[in-house]
């Protein structure tokens, strides 16, 4: 009876042996591809910072980290942006100051993917968008004590 139990654990040993070997060759290799990418996003942004146009200014996600670069100009420089990164698409809207009424598209260019660019733009009257007040309604239960 021993030696079946013996055989058992030794026969787990190896398994598990095998999983964690596994597991850091994945680790690896997601490292590898990890360290590849940012190599091309980093040639991507210094390729992105020769071209942008002198109004632009470059932000990033914190001083070491360069995974969401974001690049803002003024509105009167798009087409020194355009001109510089080529075609660029919406990707979103966002309310940057109701007082001001300014709202913030952001943009996204074929060259230059995973870096997104913003401008500003007054909300004038009569355009597709419209500043919306939302107010929410729920209930909780409050209990004195006694």
């Amino acid at each position: 009876m021993s030696v079946r139990i013996s055989y058992a654990a030794e026969r787990a040993v190896q398994e598990e042996a095998e999983h964690q070997r596994s597991n850091v060759l994945g680790a690896r290799a997601r490292a590898k591809r990890e360290v590849a990418v940012m190599k091309a996003r980093t040639k991507a942004i210094l390729n992105l910072l020769a071209v942008l146009p002198a109004e632009a200014e470059f932000q990033r996600e914190s001083y070491w980290n360069y995974r969401y670069p974001t690049v803002t100009v003024p509105r009167e420089a798009l087409v020194k942006l355009r001109a510089a990164v080529g075609r660029l698409h919406v990707k979103g809207r966002d309310l940057k100051s109701v007082e001001d009424r300014l709202v913030t598209i952001s943009l996204t260019a074929e060259k230059y993917p995973g870096i997104e660019f913003k401008y500003d733009r007054p909300l004038v009257e009569g355009a597709s968008c419209k500043i919306v007040e939302q107010t929410s309604k729920y209930r909780t239960l409050v209990c004195s004590r006694e």
